[in-house]
């Protein structure tokens, strides 16, 4: 039988407590991760972590498809579109120079920080096609302990994350919601 949220919560605080370097959240789309993680935050499980890192998200129009994907510095809250223009089976038009320069800004800044954790909301395809910010990424995890969120796909970065020995991964989809 599949282990219930209340569970996998206390496994991921488990773990923290454990001194586990990276905690990595994934699952489909509306699997709770996004919530799970600010949840992480507010309780205060992951020190520094409101103020290192990135969120992304995206503005959506009025039918609902997304209009922009907005990567924010979490801290000092500017904002920067690295996607827009979506068309439909192509997807959207990703600003490399965006990623290239104020994406891996933020990762310095988080680095930068005080606190022992970094918080990053999440990783997904874009972020590919800026080697600059990958590697900018990949090096975030050598200097700080972090939280990230991974959509389920199979990219280089992706990989590169999940295969690191110092990480901890919780897939949601294995897990019951209550």
């Amino acid at each position: 039988m599949a282990q219930s949220r209340k569970e996998v919560w206390q496994e991921i605080c488990n773990e923290i407590r454990r001194g586990s370097a990276h905690i990595l959240i994934t699952g489909s789309r509306g699997s709770g991760k996004t919530t799970l993680l600010e949840r992480l935050l507010k309780e205060g499980m992951l020190p520094g972590g409101e103020q290192a890192g990135i969120c992304s998200f995206a503005l959506r129009n009025r039918d609902g498809t997304p209009s922009q994907i907005i990567l924010e510095d979490r801290s000092d809250g500017q904002q920067q579109a690295i996607a827009e223009g979506f068309v439909p089976g192509r997807g959207p038009k990703v600003k490399a120079e965006v990623l290239d320069h104020f994406g891996v800004q933020a990762i310095e800044h988080a680095k930068s920080a005080s606190g022992c954790w970094a918080v990053i909301d999440e990783v997904g395809f874009l972020e590919n096609a800026s080697p600059a910010y990958c590697r900018a990424l990949l090096r975030l995890f050598d200097q700080k302990r972090v939280a990230a969120v991974l959509r389920k796909k199979d990219t280089a970065l992706i990989g590169a994350i999940r295969s690191r020995t110092d990480a901890v991964c919780f897939d949601l989809d294995n897990f019951e919601k209550e």
